[in-house]
């Protein structure tokens, strides 16, 4: 017996918003509900999918349905970042200031630039890197030529996952 009714997967993408016909470097919900999958959702950006995300926990919620949501992608740092950052440990500060800086629009957000400042803040080179742009910015690195920032380069989670990828990586392949 599962603890839970439903269950999603969400393939989330940074990209920006991939047009009306699905494609393969999108994001993707998958959802089963009573050990029955649904077919595949597309979504085009990154407000669509957060739009179908609260509209499934809010019927998941009124039905009185338990709900398990897995994503692809870290909701944190390696130990020590949020301190780098915000001056203290609290990895909710993370998110705080985050919120403040990022602009995010279904065209397009302002992720590399904002990888760039953060990285202006440690030692070295790093730790973001992967300039998806055509445009150079300044402190963050197009390839992996990082160097002395100080982070651990995976999580413990990403560390005993062969194949994840780590968090620094801001763009995608």
């Amino acid at each position: 017996m599962n603890r839970f009714d439903t269950f999603a997967m969400l393939d989330w993408s940074g990209g920006n918003d991939t047009g009306p016909r699905p494609c393969r470097d999108a994001i993707w919900l998958g959802v089963t509900r009573d050990g029955v999958d649904e077919a595949p959702m597309y979504l085009r950006n990154r407000a669509e999918a957060e739009a179908a995300l609260m509209a499934l926990i809010a019927a998941e919620l009124a039905a009185g349905r338990r709900l398990l949501i897995g994503v692809d992608f870290p909701f944190g740092f390696p130990a020590g970042f949020a301190r780098g950052l915000t001056g203290c440990d609290n990895p909710f500060a993370v998110w705080d200031w985050l919120e403040t800086v990022i602009e995010d629009a279904p065209g397009g957000n302002n992720r590399f630039d904002v990888a760039g400042e953060i990285n202006g803040r440690f030692p070295g080179v790093g730790p973001f890197w992967f300039n998806g742009l055509k445009r150079e910015i300044d402190g963050l690195p197009r390839k992996d030529t990082r160097a002395g920032h100080g982070m651990a380069e995976k999580r413990a989670a990403e560390a005993r996952a062969p194949g994840a990828f780590t968090c620094w990586q801001v763009g995608g392949f």
